[in-house]
């Protein structure tokens, strides 16, 4: 059974180790041409719910609280669980933490080429925004698309 708690400080390496498995098979598709995003990642204070199967963690969700919003900054899920559920068990925490903040939406950003767009519309977001991305680059200098979602709360 999935469970979703708040992270605890002595979570952060198995959250490391998934977060790098994750990252291992988003750099098939794109590199980071800027270090814009990942300076909005680390300036941004965040909260972290993590996702866990008998006491193992397999996923984890960053989210930034802005007013009425709740961003959805990072999802990451164990390659091994993918097709389980536990995007959305991460995905319906966060929507609850948000309304109890009194936020009205969850927003994120993704880059459509992973996948990602289909996966989050199935989790009730919406997409708002989609434009040619400059701080990403895909295999052969492709250009990528960054679509911006919500989902309304």
């Amino acid at each position: 059974m999935i469970e979703v708690r708040e992270a605890e400080p002595g979570d952060r390496r198995e959250t490391a180790r998934i977060a790098r498995r994750v990252n291992a098979a988003i750099q098939k598709v794109y590199q980071v041409q800027s270090s814009g995003s990942k300076q909005r990642f680390a300036s941004t204070k965040h909260r972290q719910l993590v996702a866990t199967v008998d006491g193992a963690i397999i996923g984890a969700a960053h989210i930034a609280h802005h007013g009425e919003r709740t961003h959805l900054v990072g999802l990451f899920v164990d390659p091994d669980y993918h097709g389980c559920g536990v995007a959305g068990h991460l995905v319906e925490a966060v929507a609850q933490v948000a309304r109890k903040r009194g936020a009205k939406r969850v927003t994120l950003r993704t880059v459509r080429e992973t996948g990602n767009v289909h996966v989050f519309e199935q989790l009730g977001f919406e997409v708002i925004e989609e434009h040619e991305t400059d701080t990403v680059q895909g295999a052969g200098g492709a250009l990528l698309s960054e679509t911006s979602m919500e989902r309304l709360l």
